[in-house]
């Protein structure tokens, strides 16, 4: 798991920049190699103050994974088959935002994307096979574009000397469906082990009718390195 954090303030203009990269893989007893994590996650933003606390802001998101997925099923003679249902891009999101920012303390802010547009790809025509709804995507295409209202709320803060807690709230309400909205969490709680050492307890929860039509959980703990710039 990589996280970086790049944040730069003069006057009234700002910009933030973060990404998290995640890869991860088990292997338990009688079963084959599999994924425990995978994530691509790209986010910017640049922003213009117009008070203490709201400023007009401009986003561009980018949401993926690097390899495969599988749903594995248990066959009547005891094998286990793998179908795969994602891949890099597939599905992928692209999302540009635009709309107001508030900002009342450096370890909160929240976004109003007034208008945001989200392009969802499935780039890997395997997927389809195995994900009927193909994430949303028309099965005779390789993308789909959502015009909608965005939420995001970002919290980062030490809530003891050697521990933070970090969380990204976002809701999706695509304009021509909002009985259809989206919700994710992602939160991440790390622990100071000494001076160059770690321990990440991360999570994400997700609602989205274009993948299921009930709540999808993970959670994952890591020790790690960290250096601070």
């Amino acid at each position: 798991m990589f996280n970086g954090r790049l944040a730069y303030r003069r006057n009234r203009f700002n910009w933030t920049i973060k990404t998290q990269l995640q890869y991860g893989i088990v292997k338990n007893a009688q079963q084959a190699q599999r994924k425990s994590s995978d994530r691509l996650f790209f986010d910017a933003k640049a922003g213009y103050l117009i008070s203490t606390r709201w400023q007009w802001f401009g986003s561009l998101n980018v949401l993926s994974q690097f390899a495969p997925g599988y749903d594995y099923i248990t066959l009547p003679s005891g094998q286990e088959q793998d179908n795969q249902i994602s891949n890099f891009f597939a599905p992928g999101y692209l999302t540009e935002s635009f709309g107001l920012g508030y900002e009342p303390t450096d370890d909160f802010n929240l976004q109003l994307g007034l208008l945001t547009v989200r392009q969802t790809f499935v780039t890997d025509p395997t997927v389809k096979l195995y994900v009927p709804q193909n994430y949303g995507v028309p099965l005779d295409r390789t993308s789909r574009t959502e015009v909608a209202f965005q939420l995001v709320a970002n919290y980062d803060h030490d809530i003891a000397s050697n521990i933070n807690l970090n969380f990204r709230y976002q809701l999706f309400a695509d304009y021509r469906n909002l009985a259809a909205t989206d919700h994710r969490l992602d939160l991440t709680i790390t622990g100071k082990i000494n001076k160059v050492m770690n321990a990440n307890l991360s999570g994400v929860i997700l609602y989205d009718q274009d993948q299921d039509n009930t709540i999808q959980y993970s959670q994952a703990l890591s020790i790690g390195f960290f250096l601070t710039l």
